[in-house]
């Protein structure tokens, strides 16, 4: 991701919106993984993390490429730099892995090598990415929750549905967190946290913020999968 996209007003954005979501959200994930280290890849200027370290984390770390050098960081500690595109530079193990809102902005063949090393850095990933006609600046890999979830199960993890619920009607998160961030954890770790009751069944959901965005319901269609959009559809021709 290049600086050539973002300026003042969207460092901005992210140190008060999204922080608004992190701080809102994180809570949730807390009380249930308790972790004492976090990773965000994909960072920003740290909002994530600073939402983590105001809920008790020990260590943050986060990862961003070099665009953020310019930025003022919500954090006070060093970011890793790093081509998102390729490797990420870490062995480090933590307990909690974030990685929100940024994997649509990389190229689709990056997609199973970047689960690959959010996998390799924790048994929990705090996942969520831009769906189709999500729309946003650099988009440029929107896909459904099942494609990610598809290869997160690749790498021994499976989607708990444990986030959306619990956010879905707040005013104080943005509506893509609210429809995309699912909890990634192996069945071990899942089972230890008494979580195997969340297993998503029903992952390709959109919040009807986005659905406000679209020209009207047939045009979503399009973009929803089509047993999905059979479905809707009957309901549309409906009488009544």
């Amino acid at each position: 991701m290049s600086n050539t996209f973002y300026g003042e007003e969207f460092y901005n954005w992210q140190r008060e919106a999204s922080f608004s979501s992190a701080v809102n959200m994180l809570p949730i994930v807390f009380e249930i993984v308790k972790p004492k280290s976090v990773i965000d890849v994909g960072c920003g200027v740290g909002t994530w993390l600073a939402a983590a370290k105001s809920l008790g984390a020990q260590r943050v770390v986060g990862v961003e490429g070099a665009w953020i050098k310019d930025a003022r960081m919500a954090i006070t500690e060093p970011v890793v730099l790093a081509d998102l595109e390729a490797s990420i530079p870490l062995t480090d193990r933590f307990d909690l892995v974030i990685c929100m809102e940024v994997a649509e902005h990389l190229s689709e063949r990056r997609a199973p090598s970047l689960i690959s090393d959010l996998c390799g850095l924790s048994d929990v990933v705090l996942f969520g990415a831009a769906v189709p006609g999500q729309g946003g600046n650099n988009h440029v890999n929107e896909q459904w929750q099942s494609y990610w979830a598809d290869l997160f199960r690749s790498q021994g993890r499976l989607p708990y549905d444990l986030v959306r619920p619990k956010v879905w009607y707040s005013d104080k998160i943005d509506f893509w967190y609210k429809q995309n961030a699912l909890l990634y954890m192996t069945e071990q770790k899942g089972a230890e946290l008494n979580c195997s009751d969340a297993l998503g069944s029903i992952l390709d959901i959109v919040h009807p913020e986005m659905s406000l965005r679209q020209d009207g319901p047939r045009d979503l269609l399009k973009k929803i999968p089509r047993a999905t959009a059979r479905a809707f559809e009957k309901r549309l021709n409906k009488p009544g």
